[in-house]
């Protein structure tokens, strides 16, 4: 038995090396220069301009505990799998300072002051395989091989909070040395913190923290730096200064409902605009953070799917097994659940093998000018655990069904006069075309299967005169859009309003009363008629209204009918709408929606009560004040599906107020981004 274990192991490591030599022929990322942010300040692009999507895996106690041959065996996996960074900690949380790694070696060497290890001071030493940094470097340098980078942490923060190892005194020491090991090698890029705030217990770390990050920036100030906390993105505590090159976040959201906080859309909400990425989720195998079952594959990608489709520029995956670098032989004392297998069994698991279908869809559309945008749903939204998400991008959209439930897509928001459409499937990165559909109105989709959690589908919507091919497909260029994208992308969301505040009092929608048909507004099975009320002796119709016309939505299915107009930001407008119902008994109603830019619903407010059950006009006023980020208000009139009855709308309004008064400074300064 020992001798077939010996042969199977080195059968591994002969198949490992020879995918290592092919792997070292091929193109490289960096190729295309070093990364940097893009001017957007929404993702990290080469320096020629090429976009990087980040699919990273977690492999935090991987330096400490690996073997070389265990390297090249996960390196080659992940390289197979598209992986393109791994996450890995120089100075891992379980017994780094007292136990040394795989051949014997230890990180730092022992004062008077740091018993444990002074991080000042490396354990340097001549030669390959000398020291514990060797490792570090071979680590480095087979991912490099593989075309993957190196999430480099430099250390894990509890050997900061509280300081065992390092301080105010020796942390800028620790930093530079890290940057002058690494500065050379292509495929590196630096994470401090990890899993603890930067305040804690009352002790405030940001010095340290800060005196660690000058020195590793001013060793090498060529690859990109963040900052990783427990629920908070780094800006919470690092504000933009300087060596923050983008944001990340540690957040884990709870298995049986949508993430209610989705700290990927606060951070993306900030201005100025910082890339995001949340690098640990929930750890595949284990036990859900918030209690609960196991978590798995599905899990898994509805958090890769919420996540990216909500505006992270890629996306972390992490699996129990290898976080801990797990060994059924070779086990350690951790503070959480044992993991249930080794670390080379949870290679294959469906959780990861998945994430190479993530990537291909991701990259097989142009990743340059993706931005998130619920406006896309019509009907079907949700903040339950059948959430959907959407985002569009260069002539393509994507909404993310974690379900398979059906919804309502308002067409119209990506370029083009018709939209081919296709299913993509999670599990298998296999696409089926649906058909070819007028660029219009709006329509419903119904994906395969029985409505479920875990039968989750991403409906793809093509601008057909791209000729794009299937989504998922390998090895699609990424490329800059053109100018004629550029513009096109801006006609998907509306032209710029104006800076000036409205003048107060101004009727800010066009045809109100549609008095002038379905002119400014934009129908989805609503139906203009002359309201029979109108003009009646004793009607519930109010004089001095615009004329007889009104717009009536017959219950059945969903209806809206739909007008943006421009907004200024931090202004107070009143909404407004009359309204009356005959026998209704679905949801029906006005609200107003305020978007930014980007198209991105950033608040709402019901306007009307969502449901009315009376025959007689009613008017339904509220005062709103725009958030800082609004470029526009969409006014929406709807009327919910499975009911009967009809309802009529009429003298829909906005009016500018004035401007709210200017929020106080804050209390905490800022220090302002300079590049």
């Amino acid at each position: 038995m020992r001798t077939l274990c010996r042969s199977l192991t080195l059968v591994a490591g002969a198949c490992a090396l020879l995918a290592s030599a092919f792997a070292a022929d091929a193109a490289k990322p960096w190729d295309h220069g070093r990364l940097k942010v893009d001017p957007t300040g929404r993702m990290l692009i080469h320096e020629d301009g090429h976009p990087f999507f980040w699919m990273g895996d977690s492999c935090w106690e991987f330096v400490h505990r690996s073997t070389r041959e265990e390297v090249d065996r996960y390196l080659a996996d992940r390289a197979e799998k598209r992986f393109n960074v791994i996450q890995a900690v120089a100075v891992a949380e379980f017994g780094a300072l007292e136990v040394p790694n795989a051949y014997g070696h230890l990180p730092f060497e022992k004062t008077p002051v740091y018993p444990s290890g002074d991080m000042g001071v490396p354990r340097v030493r001549p030669g390959e395989n000398d020291d514990y940094w060797d490792h570090v470097s071979y680590i480095v340098d087979r991912a490099a091989a593989h075309g993957i980078y190196v999430c480099y942490v430099v250390t894990w923060a509890t050997h900061i909070t509280p300081a065992t190892a390092v301080d105010e005194h020796n942390a800028q020491a620790f930093g530079s040395f890290i940057g002058r090991s690494m500065k050379d090698k292509p495929n590196v890029i630096y994470m401090l913190g990890c899993d603890r705030n930067a305040e804690r217990d009352g002790v405030d770390y940001r010095l340290v923290w800060r005196l660690m990050a000058q020195g590793v920036r001013e060793a090498d100030p060529n690859h990109l730096m963040s900052f990783l906390l427990q629920y908070f993105d780094a800006r919470h505590w690092f504000g933009e200064e300087r060596w923050l090159d983008f944001d990340m976040i540690q957040y884990r959201g709870p298995d049986t409902s949508w993430d209610p906080l989705n700290l990927v859309s606060a951070s993306y909400a900030k201005q100025p605009a910082m890339p995001i990425i949340n690098v640990e989720c929930n750890l595949d195998g284990a036990p859900h953070y918030h209690g609960g079952n196991f978590v798995g594959a599905d899990l898994c990608r509805r958090e890769f799917y919420w996540y990216v489709f909500s505006g992270a520029f890629g996306h972390t995956y992490g699996h129990l097994s290898l976080i801990t670098w797990w060994n059924v032989n070779r086990p350690y004392n951790i503070w959480f659940t044992k993991p249930t297998m080794s670390w080379h069994e949870a290679l294959d698991s469906d959780g990861a093998r998945e994430k190479k279908f993530a990537r291909n869809l991701m990259e097989s559309r142009p990743l340059i000018g993706r931005t998130p945008d619920p406006s896309l749903i019509a009907y079907g939204y949700t903040e339950k655990i059948d959430h959907l998400e959407a985002c569009r991008g260069d002539g393509y959209a994507y909404v993310y069904t974690p379900t398979a439930k059906n919804f309502v897509v308002n067409m119209g928001r990506i370029s083009g006069d018709e939209v081919r459409a296709w299913w993509f499937d999670p599990r298998t990165g296999v696409a089926t075309e649906i058909g070819t559909f007028p660029n219009r109105g709006s329509r419903t989709f119904d994906a395969p299967g029985e409505p479920r959690l875990g039968n989750d589908w991403i409906l793809v919507l093509d601008d057909v005169s791209r000729n794009y091919p299937p989504p998922g497909s390998e090895d699609h260029p990424q490329t800059m859009p053109s100018a004629a994208a550029k513009r096109e992308a801006v006609r998907a969301v509306g032209p710029a309003p104006a800076v000036n505040p409205p003048t107060p009092g101004s009727e800010l929608v066009v045809n109100g009363g549609f008095e002038n048909g379905a002119t400014a507004w934009i129908l989805n099975g609503a139906e203009l008629a002359a309201d029979p009320q109108a003009g009646a002796p004793g009607g519930h119709r109010p004089t001095g209204w615009s004329g007889g016309a009104a717009l009536v939505m017959k219950q059945a299915a969903w209806k809206t009918a739909e007008q943006r107009i421009a907004a200024v930001p931090k202004t107070r407008y009143t909404v407004s709408g009359q309204l009356r119902s005959e026998a209704c008994t679905a949801p029906v109603g006005i609200v107003a929606i305020f978007v930014d830019e980007l198209g991105r619903e950033v608040g709402r407010r019901l306007v009307s009560p969502a449901v009315h059950g009376t025959t007689a006009y009613r008017r339904y006023t509220v005062d709103v004040i725009t958030p800082s980020n609004t470029r526009f208000i969409d006014v929406r009139l709807y009327s919910g599906d499975g009911g009967t009855g009809q309802v009529f709308f009429d003298e829909i309004g906005v009016v500018a107020v004035a401007e709210s008064p200017p929020a106080p400074p804050s209390s905490i300064p800022q220090l302002r981004r300079v590049r």
